[in-house]
């Protein structure tokens, strides 16, 4: 009998901690939504929930921008059908494109010489920044513009120099800068728009989001 009231005492303990659990995530979660439409209605943004059959989130929406975190699903047809997990934030616009070529701003990689693995981090970086617009990539190289201080958080890449020069305004420059997050957003501009995006992950802290904004909008102004 005393082993059946340990066990049901073990069993009480753990449905009471995962309760609790459950009820601090459930608290938490609605902090970050209130925080995140709070920052919404202070600077005139317009919030859109997102709940749909494979994906969940919200939208920003701003003058002639978007900004998207979202989590979701999206069904891979293969040998075998699989369902591949993908979270996402991210502003975007189409009304400034680059063309031809393509600009990318990326989180700075420090160069450990460890058999050229360095270089081949690198170069995944790259690979995973440039995503579909390979064709307006073709002889992209690393770039120097901008000054020491964006050079500190950030590395450039581009095939059109001078073009990516005159954007990189100080405001541009300052923004990107003073982005508040630990690991800096990813900035791609071709001929498809301009995109700012932190990868595999979604944003909750409001100051966060609005450094990514901030990123975006710079370069609209």
């Amino acid at each position: 009998m005393s082993y059946l009231i340990s066990g049901l005492f073990v069993i009480l303990i753990t449905s009471i901690l995962i309760g609790i659990t459950f009820l601090i995530v459930f608290r938490n979660k609605n902090q970050a939504a209130q925080g995140v439409q709070s920052l919404a209605a202070q600077k005139g943004w317009r919030y859109e929930k997102v709940n749909e059959a494979h994906a969940n989130g919200y939208r920003l929406r701003g003058r002639d921008w978007t900004y998207e975190a979202i989590k979701g699903t999206s069904l891979i047809i293969s040998n075998t059908a699989s369902l591949d997990s993908a979270q996402v934030s991210q502003w975007s616009t189409t009304v400034l494109n680059f063309t031809p070529g393509i600009l990318l701003i990326g989180p700075k990689q420090f160069n450990v010489d460890l058999g050229g693995i360095g270089a081949v981090v690198n170069q995944a970086m790259l690979t995973l920044m440039i995503g579909d617009a390979a064709d307006d990539a073709l002889g992209i190289e690393e770039s120097l513009i901008g000054h020491m201080a964006l050079h500190e958080r950030y590395m450039i890449w581009t095939n059109q120099e001078e073009k990516a020069r005159d954007l990189l305004t100080t405001r541009v420059e300052n923004a990107l800068i003073q982005y508040p997050g630990k690991i800096p957003p990813v900035v791609k501009f071709n001929k498809d728009g301009l995109v700012v995006k932190v990868f595999s992950k979604i944003l909750d802290k409001p100051e966060e989001i609005a450094g990514v904004i901030a990123i975006g909008e710079a370069f609209l102004l």
